[in-house]
């Protein structure tokens, strides 16, 4: 699993967090605390400022070192399974993502169902 691979997972969820709602910023609270990595929701001193979840997806994926980042993936995925987002019908661009998440995961030999790829 290459360093680019694994960015670009975490671009894909990122862009798929953001245009998805749920799962909300409490749902990642819960991904994030399941695969033991920080990613506040707030800038630090900040108080008020909330970060998108697009830019949480990717302090997440740096919080998370080479042993978190499979654990962190399997978060995410449940995340959106939770919430039902690959049994939705979407438009033209959530499905392109949702298809660019897919090849993703398979660049770092993860898949969303069955063969002898890992599952997440």
């Amino acid at each position: 699993m290459s360093t680019e691979d694994i960015w670009a997972v975490a671009a894909s969820f990122g862009e798929i967090f953001a245009v998805e709602s749920p799962p909300t910023h409490s749902d990642m609270d819960v991904a994030f605390r399941r695969a033991r990595v920080l990613s506040p929701q707030s800038a630090p001193g900040s108080g008020i400022f909330s970060i998108s979840k697009a830019r949480r997806i990717t302090n997440a994926f740096d919080q998370a070192d080479e042993g978190k980042v499979d654990g962190l993936i399997r978060a995410l995925v449940s995340s959106l399974v939770a919430k039902r987002v690959f049994e939705k019908t979407h438009d033209e661009v959530t499905q392109n993502l949702l298809a660019e998440l897919r090849r993703n995961l398979a660049r770092v030999e993860r898949e969303l169902s069955g063969s002898s790829q890992k599952r997440v």
